[in-house]
């Protein structure tokens, strides 16, 4: 069960990062900016969902169920690559933690070393 739980966390970290690399994303700010784009698409394409649904309440058209069976398949995508981008979003603040704290010990370490010098 170990194993599988990193083999998922593993391709879930696979996965954004090829989402980072097809979208040629390097800062937080364009991914933010990804996000609400992509809110925007989808809101506009849901009201054109419901404007189908609406159309199509009284008269059961097989092509008006077929438009929104279409537009549902536009924003599944779209959906997918909303949530992978706030799942990186999220993990933004933690990464940095790391980060610093990865420095901090290698200029403490930096700094034992030089101190080393000065003794011998």
């Amino acid at each position: 069960p170990e194993m599988r739980r990193e083999v998922a966390k593993l391709d879930k970290t696979l996965e954004e990062y090829r989402f980072l690399c097809e979208k040629q994303m390097d800062s937080p700010q364009e991914l933010a900016f990804f996000i609400s784009e992509t809110r925007v698409q989808i809101s506009a394409l849901e009201k054109d969902r419901q404007a189908v649904y609406n159309r199509n309440r009284h008269k059961k058209s097989e092509a008006l169920n077929a438009e929104a069976r279409d537009i549902t398949a536009k924003i599944k995508p779209l959906r997918k690559e909303l949530f992978i981008a706030r799942a990186i979003l999220e993990k933004i603040p933690r990464f940095e933690k790391l980060l610093e704290t990865e420095r901090q010990m290698e200029t403490a370490i930096t700094m034992k070393h030089k101190e080393r010098r000065y003794e011998r």
